[in-house]
């Protein structure tokens, strides 16, 4: 539907974060409400700016707009008649392409899934559909979700990566295409992204959403994750998807469809992990600022410097890049096994590197990396007991300058192997460009992490 080249000059030329490119769905609600906007007329300009920017950013690998437009004029009549299915109810949004839908090809950004259609829609699908939502187009992944990185770009400087796996997903929020966006993380693939495209984003706890009909790597970390606008978009999202389709044996937490209030934490554990040793001087002043916003505010902000007990979770991270790679070779060799079958020059060389990995393993090696992965999640159990949630960096700095490399995962990945809840809030610039604040908790504290990062939110941005 990108009919020509555009300059770089409709996109920002640099990040500011109280006036981001990101297009907020809930804050149109109230207009809806008195017929003085339309989930329609939202939709056509979202439309309007994937026409000026798509064929830069390039984020999306198919649309399915008529389809689109009748689901927006039929949430308008139900508008009209105040009978919204929820409050996503129109919300148009972007669905990463290892996601199975029915209508669009699903390819994974793999030969081997050419023209690829399903014949059926993921579970998180189904439950975005009943909820009302507007299924726009497929965004671009990495092959797999873990190798080849695509075409997409950074939506603030089109000469960096949009990180991944969830490249086109990120971009297309923090571009202002879409309101929302589904992507999935096993290592670092949302709240990476997410940082460097400056978009809102939650890896909620494992297993609380549905994983069936999305591409499998690593069973035990696959997490569906969610990119929006602004908080209220991500929250409204992941509670449609929960209501109709949750993780079996997950935590269930019956997530209410309204985001919870924002509420002041008494102490929070900022973590540097082994990724401080990567973070450039702006990025860490800038990050010390915000903490020095909180503490301000009477958040007790403890550390490895004031802790033995953060201390010697610290340590434990030192091992973390190990234990997940360990983790994630061993459970992904299927599918990736099957893929490899079709043909070694079908297969990217990051999927080479995987397979020779888990080759290199044994069961007993495996074990092993799973019990460190057990001692991290107790230390980060008994430390969550004393505070109100961790604080780090979404990635070690702003999007490098190479769209071939979706950058250091250090950051995003220690909270996938705890598989407790990551939001990441687009708060934070760095030469011209966003950084995200990551706001986490142990498993199935998502209603409290979400209530807190809204609070930290409304902090840092003045709401």
């Amino acid at each position: 539907m990108v009919s020509s080249r555009h300059s770089s000059a409709s996109l920002s030329a640099g990040y500011d974060v109280r006036q981001p490119q990101l297009r907020s769905y809930s804050a149109a609600l109230p207009a809806f409400r008195d017929n003085t906007d339309t989930p329609r007329h939202f939709l056509e300009r979202c439309l309007e700016r994937i026409e000026a920017v798509e064929s830069d950013v390039q984020a999306f690998v198919a649309f399915d707009v008529e389809r689109a437009r009748q689901a927006a004029d039929d949430a308008s009549v139900r508008y009209r008649g105040n009978r919204a299915l929820s409050p996503i109810d129109g919300i148009p949004l972007g669905l990463k392409d290892i996601i199975e839908t029915r209508h669009m090809p699903t390819g994974m950004n793999s030969p081997i899934f050419d023209d690829y259609v399903p014949r059926r829609d993921a579970a998180c699908v189904i439950a975005l559909r009943k909820a009302g939502a507007v299924l726009l187009g497929k965004t671009v992944t990495t092959e797999f979700a873990c190798s080849r990185s695509g075409p997409t770009r950074n939506p603030y400087d089109t000469d960096r990566t949009p990180g991944g796996s969830s490249s086109g997903s990120a971009a297309a929020v923090g571009a202002g295409m879409v309101p929302g966006a589904l992507g999935t993380q096993t290592q670092a693939s949302v709240i990476r992204p997410a940082s460097y495209c400056g978009a809102y984003a939650l890896k909620p706890s494992h297993n609380l959403l549905c994983y069936d009909g999305v591409a499998p790597l690593t069973p035990s970390m696959d997490t569906i994750g969610i990119f929006g606008a602004d908080l209220e978009d991500v929250w409204g999202i992941t509670a449609a998807m929960e209501a109709v389709a949750p993780g079996i044996g997950g935590p269930a937490l019956g997530l209410d469809p309204v985001m919870p209030s924002a509420v002041a934490p008494r102490r929070m554990v900022r973590l540097d992990t082994v990724g401080w040793a990567e973070v450039d001087d702006a990025s860490r002043a800038e990050f010390e600022r915000v903490l020095g916003t909180i503490a301000a505010a009477g958040v007790e902000i403890i550390d490895r410097r004031s802790s033995p007990d953060v201390e010697a979770l610290e340590q434990i991270l030192l091992e973390v890049p190990d234990i997940s790679m360990r983790i994630f070779a061993y459970e992904c060799q299927w599918p990736l096994r099957s893929y490899h079958e079709c043909g070694d020059r079908l297969v990217g060389e990051r999927v080479l590197e995987l397979l020779a990995l888990a080759e290199s393993m044994s069961p007993l090696d495996y074990r092993i990396a799973c019990d460190k992965r057990s001692q991290l999640r107790k230390a980060v159990s008994a430390l969550g007991e004393k505070a109100d949630g961790f604080l780090a960096l979404s990635s070690s700095g702003p999007a490098i300058a190479d769209i071939a490399y979706t950058g250091s995962r250090h950051y995003p990945v220690p909270w996938s192997l705890v598989a407790g809840p990551s939001v990441s809030l687009p708060v934070m610039a760095s030469g011209g460009l966003p950084v995200g604040l990551q706001v986490m908790g142990p498993h199935a504290s998502d209603i409290s992490i979400m209530s807190r990062a809204r609070f930290i939110r409304d902090l840092l941005l003045n709401y």
